[in-house]
């Protein structure tokens, strides 16, 4: 919403309103320097529709009262665009005892007797404009889902000789910007 004030003596020039826009690289979610060069931008619909991914704008207005006084406002805060999603996960799973047995993206555990134990799945996802935000792992064995916004993403999963769980289960990386991508993994009884 813009507000562009008011001038109590002659009025405002409504013909000299203008927004302006500055720009700068968005890597790893920081802005790089901005150019500091503004230029004029139109709006529609209340809305810069020409911005681009991969780059943070900051924005300030311009205008002119009817005897040619001209205020410009401070630049707004940084607005970071990230119209792409994450590279989906790579998944890399281990296991902690041989009644389990990991190949590739896939466990195989025994669950009988007593027997029981865990893996790990590890996450790996990159995004060069706004980084990772957080890994969600999902439940597979009954309330053991997480959510890790930590660099390396990882999770522990425990079973025991009473579980059943089997089939495809999907890691989903998250960006800055809230894109989600998804990597699958499958356990099996």
């Amino acid at each position: 919403t813009i507000a562009w004030g008011s001038d109590a003596g002659s009025g405002l020039d409504n013909t000299t309103k203008t927004v302006q826009r500055d720009s700068a690289t968005l890597t790893n979610g920081t802005c790089g320097a901005f150019s500091g060069s503004w230029s004029s931008v139109t709006l529609v619909g209340g809305a810069d529709t020409t911005v681009t991914t991969g780059n943070c704008y900051q924005y300030r207005l311009v205008v002119s009262d009817n005897v040619s006084n001209q205020t410009t406002t401070s630049a707004t805060t940084s607005a970071k665009v990230d119209t792409t999603a994450p590279s989906a996960p790579s998944l890399t799973l281990s296991e902690s005892s041989p009644l389990s047995y990991a190949s590739g993206t896939t466990l195989y555990y025994n669950a009988q007797g007593t027997n029981s134990g865990s893996f790990t799945v590890d996450a790996t996802s990159t995004d060069a404009q706004s980084g990772i935000a957080h890994v969600d792992f999902p439940t597979v064995f009954g309330g053991d889902s997480a959510t890790d916004a930590t660099s390396a993403y990882s999770t522990t999963y425990s079973w025991t000789a009473s579980d059943t769980a089997s089939g495809a289960k999907t890691a989903t990386a998250t960006n800055g910007a809230g894109s989600t991508s998804a990597g699958p993994f499958t356990v099996t009884k």
